[in-house]
């Protein structure tokens, strides 16, 4: 699965149309256990050029995989691509999208930290020399 795939899904979730949104809430859970879900999720999420809607849906989709899927997913590289390509969403100039980020963060670290996400205060301490702290410190 990619991210071209997943996009039309999600834009299709966001329809009027409640048979639309039915068909790919379904599609979307077939996809859950899929190792590259979470990371294509992760990739509209940051994505600039994606609608903010879309965006603002991967968003919603990825927290709830990690609420409900993250401990049980097999996929460990999965988990560390999204854990070493997410920071850098806090950083990201649409204030929605920085909120959502720092959602999705949140539920990581409590199931992973700190035996499985070691390394998660120093990169946030990197984070604040590297983008505008007034904007980090909104999410």
């Amino acid at each position: 699965m990619s991210v071209e795939q997943i996009a039309p899904i999600i834009t299709k979730a966001l329809s009027a149309n409640k048979t639309e949104q039915d068909e790919a809430q379904e599609q979307l859970n077939n996809f859950k256990p899929h190792p590259d879900y979470a990371t294509s999720l992760l990739s509209i999420l940051l994505r600039q050029d994606a609608p903010l809607a879309a965006r603002q849906m991967a968003g919603v989709l990825l927290k709830q995989f990690v609420e409900s899927s993250w401990t049980e997913c097999p996929h460990n590289a999965t988990k560390d691509v999204v854990k070493a390509n997410i920071l850098p969403g806090l950083g990201d100039s649409i204030s929605k999208i920085r909120s959502s980020v720092a959602a999705v963060i949140s539920e990581i670290a409590c199931l992973d930290f700190p035996d499985n996400w070691t390394g998660v205060f120093d990169n946030l301490l990197a984070m604040l020399l590297l983008v505008n702290p007034i904007k980090f410190m909104e999410s």
